[in-house]
């Protein structure tokens, strides 16, 4: 009686635990097992009108690098057949001439249902897993948020300032700490990092005694000395886009280029991201250019960066253009020598 009464209590602490574990996969929605991503997928047949492959080939027409860009966490999380279907489509696209890779990712870990190390590793395993079976040779990117960078790593001001920051972004994003940034790409399944070092307003770190570019040069020599770079190729990305017509000066302007783009590149970055041609979001239409598009202060100088050689790209929706693909990628050749294209996965 005693031996099956401790059967039964055995039996029913198993199921307590698996419940408990299913309930928060569930909660994190996670795929319970790897999906089905072993093998190469067959390449999807695009229509022969398809916006996304014109862009390919219009961008590569005129001498510009080519990423394709696609959100595969979603489709990840969604299920194996959902991730084959994406990919199918990707290898579709990457076949054109001209493709340099695949961002899979935009801003991994930060609210995209991948809150653990172990979710987004699992994703990258995954995604990766499928892509080099589907793609061999194809360079795989992911864009990361790292709110540790822009707290001052290193530093040796403000000491309980910065630590309480990287505390709290600890808390907040679990998975993007600089240990778990780290086994992210020492796993071998990403070969571009798009980073951003979470700057905060130059108003808090004014209290803390310190500037944006102090924390920005630190940022970027915390990311050399923990060999970030001998992991992957490291790239800078940074949102510049506005609603309308750009209301700053060539001031500040020049401030946020030099630092958004001189300072990454004097840092290690090989490459700046800046975010985006044109694009609608949160309800409006935000772009660098002006309506038109039109040059303004910021375009001019993103000009005659590009014109000084260096290496910037920027990101194209071949669904929300100006006048459409060919016009707006001759305006956007003149600032940035690589573009990020929407690959139309869903």
């Amino acid at each position: 009686m005693g031996v099956e009464r401790r059967r039964l209590t055995c039996l029913a602490m198993s199921l307590v635990v698996l419940t408990a574990c299913t309930s928060e996969r569930q909660a994190a929605r996670v795929p319970a097992a790897p999906p089905a991503a072993v093998g190469p997928v067959d390449a999807a047949v695009l229509r022969s009108d398809d916006p996304y492959a014109r862009a390919v080939d219009a961008a590569h027409a005129r001498g510009l690098e080519v990423w394709l860009s696609a959100d595969l966490v979603r489709r990840w999380l969604e299920g194996p057949a959902a991730l084959r279907s994406a990919v199918a489509r990707l290898r579709a696209l990457e076949a054109r001439r001209g493709v340099a890779g695949i961002k899979i990712a935009d801003e991994l870990g930060k609210d995209d249902g991948l809150r653990t190390l172990d979710g987004a590793n699992r994703f990258l395993a995954d995604s990766a897993a499928l892509i080099r079976a589907s793609m061999p040779g194809a360079r795989i990117m992911i864009d990361l948020y790292v709110p540790q960078l822009g707290c001052g790593p290193d530093l040796d001001v403000a000491a309980a300032l910065r630590e309480a920051c990287a505390a709290k972004a600890q808390t907040r994003y679990p998975s993007l700490t600089l240990p778990a940034v780290e086994v992210m790409l020492r796993s071998g399944h990403v070969d571009v990092l798009n980073l951003s070092t979470g700057l905060l307003e130059d108003t808090t770190y004014a209290a803390w005694g310190l500037t944006q570019q102090q924390v920005q040069r630190a940022a970027w020599q915390t990311v050399r000395a923990r060999g970030w770079d001998r992991l992957v190729t490291l790239f800078a990305r940074k949102a510049l886009a506005h609603e309308g017509s750009y209301l700053g000066s060539a001031a500040a302007a020049r401030r946020d280029l030099d630092l958004f783009v001189e300072r990454p590149l004097a840092g290690g970055a090989r490459a700046v991201d800046v975010w985006t041609w044109r694009q609608p979001y949160r309800g409006s239409v935000v772009r660098l250019a002006d309506p038109g598009p039109a040059p303004n202060e910021l375009w001019r100088q993103l000009v005659a960066r590009h014109d000084a050689g260096q290496r910037l790209l920027t990101h194209f929706t071949p669904t929300s253009t100006e006048q459409g693909i060919d016009q707006d990628l001759d305006f956007l050749a003149q600032a940035f020598r690589g573009v990020l294209i929407a690959a139309g996965t869903g």
